[in-house]
């Protein structure tokens, strides 16, 4: 039996994109380090980014520019900081109604719902004040728990906060990070999410199930509990 549902953020629950385009495109500042440079190591220190290796941007872009003998300019690196935060903050404004009203349904029928985000701190600065952080009753963040997507302990550690077992978990997201497989090999039953992709210039692929349209999910699971059926 199904107790609980598990969404991604990030293009999935939120978007940054429409029309094919990012809704908000951070003004290139120059930070004092050749930009390609800067995108290369920037990169490169992703996993440290997300599992809480780096606590926060400024202590990963002083690693970058020490581990490149470059002092940098703080006033340049907080104009770059506040710009990424715009950029990020900007996804959370406008939620998606059919995203919302999915939400709410799956609240009434008595079901938790979770969320598991690979994210740095900058990047869910606006989440306490989006309506979304309403309907969930447990928001695990990988830089907050030393794990990331698709490692098994940040999904095991959301089904122990959420008092449920991976296999009563549908997990649904965009395939980001290969969290589709990382929830199958917990125990979860993944879903792709692709409501978003319309908007994408790069779709993701993967083979579970695709769900086009958030209402979807409700039929997938409310028809198969009727039916007397398992996902």
């Amino acid at each position: 039996m199904i107790k609980a549902v598990i969404f991604d953020l990030y293009e999935t629950l939120i978007t940054e994109w429409e029309n094919g385009e990012q809704k908000y495109t951070k003004r290139l500042i120059d930070i004092g380090m050749n930009e390609s440079l800067f995108n290369k190591e920037w990169s490169k220190r992703r996993e440290e980014r997300m599992n809480g290796t780096f606590p926060d941007f400024y202590s990963c872009m002083e690693d970058i520019f020490n581990k490149n003998g470059i002092v940098p300019d703080k006033l340049l690196l907080e104009k770059h900081f506040n710009e990424r935060v715009k950029a990020k903050e900007k996804a959370f404004e406008n939620s998606d109604q059919n995203v919302l009203d999915m939400l709410g349904k799956l609240k009434k029928r008595g079901l938790k719902i979770g969320l598991i985000s690979n994210c740095s701190p900058e990047e869910v600065a606006a989440w306490a004040g989006s309506p979304i952080a309403a309907f969930v009753d447990e928001a695990i963040f990988s830089y907050q728990t030393g794990y990331a997507k698709p490692d098994l302990e940040i999904y095991q550690l959301a089904c122990k906060k959420m008092g449920v077992e991976p296999s009563e978990c549908i997990f649904i997201g965009d395939n980001g990070s290969d969290e589709l497989n990382g929830a199958k090999k917990a125990g979860m039953h993944p879903f792709h999410a692709k409501w978003f992709s319309k908007h994408w210039n790069n779709e993701k692929y993967s083979d579970y199930q695709a769900i086009n349209e958030p209402k979807e999910i409700l039929d997938l699971l409310f028809m198969s509990a009727e039916k007397g059926e398992s996902i």
